[in-house]
């Protein structure tokens, strides 16, 4: 076996021998890194419209929104005392027909009502306090302050969470 190895490195040898001298070796010139390339500019006209697109569907979503933010700050002025207690069940009334429309909400009263407001938004209790609703609404009778907090703080994860 070492007897073959030792005839091919001798035939290298005379190969490497009787070959043309080729000189030093020439390297290419270095390539640089440019962006002129037509892949980065059609890369960044990629990115440049995907963020319009995320930029538009935001500014889409925030005007949208912004119903839920009008009635907030009204859910805030009646925690903070600047508006009646009654105006909160004003204002998730208004809120719900410019969601639902003024046909499906409108004629919505009493346990219908609470029923509706706990359907269309997961983790709220409006039935437990239907009683007390009815008496503010039909009586003017106004709750304890525990079930006026308790009212309002359901309204506002309301206002927050309805589906549409």
């Amino acid at each position: 076996m070492s007897l073959y190895f030792a005839h091919i490195t001798q035939q290298a040898d005379s190969l490497a021998q009787s070959a043309v001298p080729l000189g030093q070796l020439q390297e290419p010139p270095p390539v640089s890194f440019t962006f002129e390339a037509t892949g980065w500019h059609v890369l960044a006209w990629v990115l440049l419209v995907l963020a319009i697109v995320v930029a538009a569907l935001f500014y889409r979503n925030y005007k949208r929104n912004a119903y839920r933010r009008n009635a907030l700050e009204e859910l805030r002025k009646v925690g903070d005392g600047t508006h009646p207690f009654p105006h909160a069940l004003v204002v998730l009334k208004s809120v719900a027909i410019k969601v639902f429309s003024r046909e499906k909400v409108g004629a919505l009263h009493g346990e219908e009502w609470c029923a509706f407001l706990e359907k269309t938004a997961n983790g709220v209790s409006f039935l437990a306090f239907s009683n007390e609703i009815r008496a503010l609404v039909y009586k003017d009778e106004v709750p304890s302050q525990e079930v006026q907090s308790a009212i309002l703080s359901n309204a506002k994860m309301w206002v927050k969470s309805h589906a549409r």
